[in-house]
């Protein structure tokens, strides 16, 4: 009966921690690590801008943007399109709803799952509609220009990076076994104080 409550439970301990590593992965297209005296932001966007990138994963599962409220963002809608910079293929779309953002932080933007882009040349376009000077979003991007990165705000080329990261759900290995040995840890501790204090 004990070896049966044992084995009960090192199943139900396998089947949490794979549930658990079953993650959404971040990859900044941006340096995260620069000093925040490098950000800038785009102002209230004016038609669209555009941001060039390679895929550094497999699959896109949706992107995210820092943005910032410009006075009554209430009637504001973003259109979000990703594009195969090469054959201009369209690979997912979505809208955001200003009403539906959070201010100053990064905001998801979820697309049906894209296979097969690793290492591939995309362009993510973002459109603004029903905004004028003094209200809608603006977004946040960095002075520095990353590799295989183009920034375009209208028609200007700029010299920097948006704030953009791409997004991807997946069983990450790493976090499940961290996530075992932590559990096996804590039983094997409290075991040795039952048996300690018994």
């Amino acid at each position: 009966m004990k070896r049966l409550k044992i084995l009960i439970l090192l199943i139900a301990a396998v089947i949490f921690s794979f549930f658990y590593a079953h993650i959404e992965k971040k990859h900044a297209v941006y340096n995260d690590n620069l000093e925040e005296n490098t950000f800038l932001t785009t102002g209230v966007l004016s038609g669209q801008m555009e941001q060039t990138f390679i895929s550094k994963e497999d699959a896109i599962d949706g992107v995210s943007v820092k943005l910032q409220h410009v006075g009554d963002v209430s009637k504001t809608t973003i259109h979000f399109t990703l594009l195969d910079t090469e054959s201009g293929d369209v690979l997912g779309e979505n809208t955001l709803k200003g009403i539906d953002t959070e201010n100053n932080k990064f905001n998801k933007i979820p697309f049906s799952s894209i296979k097969g882009v690793k290492g591939r040349n995309l362009t993510l376009v973002i459109r603004g509609e029903n905004e004028d000077d003094k209200n809608g979003l603006s977004f946040v991007y960095h002075t520095q220009q990353e590799e295989n990165t183009t920034f375009i705000l209208g028609e200007e080329k700029i010299e920097g990076t948006l704030f953009l990261r791409t997004l991807v759900k997946m069983f990450d290995i790493e976090t499940f076994v961290i996530l075992l040995v932590f559990i096996a840890y804590i039983v094997g501790f409290m075991s040795f104080l039952y048996k300690l204090f018994k």
